[in-house]
C-alpha cells in the first residue's frame, strides 16, 4: 500500500513539474524574446515617426520659403511689366517696312540697327550690311524672339544698358519722345532693345531667387523620397509588429491555460499529498498498535 501511495505522489509531482516547465518555456519566450521585440519595433516606428514629422515640417517650410520667393519674382516682373510688355510688340511688319526705304538714314537708327546685328551675331553691323543681311530676312520678327536673352555676352549687354537703361526708369517716355522725332519705326526699335535690357535685368536681379528655388526643390524632392522610404519602413514594422503582437496575445492565452493546469495539478498534488499523510499517519498508528500487541504476547509467553 505505501509503495503504491508513493507511485502515486511521484506521479503528481512529476505532472506538476512538467507542467510548471512548460508554463516557464511559455514565460520566457514572452518575457525574454516577444515582449522585448515589440519594444524594439515599437521604438523603432516612433523614431521613424519623428523623423517623418520633421522631414515633413522641414519640406512645408521650404514650400513656403520657395512661396515667398516666388512673391519676390513677381514683384520684380510687375516692376518692369510694362516696358516687357511693350517690347513684346516693338517691331511690327510696318516698322521694318520703314528701316527698308532708308539709303543713308540718321545716326541714331544705324546704332539702334547695329545693335540688332550684334544681337543676331552677325558679321557686321554697319548700315550696308544690315540693310543687305539684316532687313532682308522674311523671318526678322522670328529670329529676333528667338535670340537666347540669357546668353547675351556681357559687354554687348553693357552697351545696350548704357544706350537704353541709364537712368531710363525716370527718362523712358522722353527718350521714346527723341528718337520718336526721327522715325517712328526707331522708337520702337528702341522700346525693344530697352526690353531686351529689362529681361536682361529681371534675370540678374532674380537669379539668386531662381537659384535658391531650384535647390530648395532639389531638396523636397529628396525629403520627400526620403518621406517615402521612412513610410514603407513605417509599414514593414507595423507588421512585424502585429504578428508578433498576435503571437503574444495567443503566448498569453497559452500561459493563462497552463498557469490554471498548474494550479489544478498543484492542488490534486497538495491532495493527494495530504491524502498520503492521512495514510502514513494511519499506517503507523497500526503499526504501533501491532508492535504493542506483538509485545503483549511476548511478555505473556515468558
Amino acid at each position: 500500500m505505501k509503495k503504491s501511495l508513493k507511485l502515486d505522489y511521484d506521479e503528481c509531482n512529476l505532472k506538476v513539474n512538467a507542467s510548471q516547465k512548460v508554463l516557464d518555456g511559455y514565460v520566457h519566450q514572452k518575457e525574454e524574446i516577444l515582449q522585448p521585440r515589440i519594444n524594439e519595433y515599437q521604438k523603432s516606428i516612433e523614431e521613424d515617426n519623428n523623423q517623418l514629422n520633421n522631414l515633413n515640417e522641414m519640406i512645408t517650410k521650404d514650400k513656403i520659403t520657395i512661396g515667398k520667393l516666388k512673391d519676390k519674382i513677381d514683384a520684380i516682373h510687375e516692376f518692369y511689366k510694362k516696358i516687357l510688355e511693350q517690347a513684346n510688340n516693338a517691331l511690327p511688319e510696318a516698322a521694318i517696312d520703314e528701316l527698308k526705304k532708308y539709303r543713308e538714314p540718321p545716326i541714331l537708327i544705324k546704332k539702334l540697327i547695329a545693335f540688332l546685328c550684334d544681337l543676331l551675331n552677325l558679321e557686321q553691323n554697319d548700315w550696308t550690311y544690315a540693310r543687305e543681311k539684316l532687313l532682308s530676312r522674311a523671318d526678322l520678327n522670328k529670329d529676333l524672339t528667338s535670340i537666347n536673352r540669357d546668353k547675351i555676352p556681357r559687354s554687348l549687354l553693357r552697351k545696350l544698358e548704357l544706350f537704353c537703361v541709364d537712368n531710363y526708369v525716370a527718362a523712358e517716355i522722353e527718350a521714346y519722345q527723341l528718337v520718336y522725332q526721327n522715325s517712328k519705326a526707331a522708337a520702337l526699335v528702341y522700346v525693344w532693345l530697352q526690353g531686351i535690357v529689362a529681361f536682361c535685368d529681371v534675370r540678374k536681379r532674380t537669379k539668386k531667387f531662381r537659384q535658391r528655388i531650384s535647390h530648395l526643390k532639389i531638396r523636397i524632392q529628396k525629403k520627400t523620397k526620403k518621406c517615402e522610404e521612412i513610410s514603407k519602413q513605417i509599414e514593414n514594422t507595423s507588421e512585424k509588429l502585429a504578428d508578433n503582437q498576435n503571437l503574444l496575445q495567443k503566448i498569453e492565452d497559452l500561459i493563462a491555460n497552463h498557469t490554471e493546469d498548474c494550479r489544478h495539478a498543484k492542488l490534486t498534488f497538495d491532495q493527494k499529498n495530504n491524502r498520503l499523510k492521512d495514510r502514513l499517519s494511519v499506517l503507523i498508528l497500526k503499526s504501533r498498535q501491532i508492535i504493542g500487541q506483538i509485545g503483549q504476547i511476548w511478555d505473556r509467553k515468558t
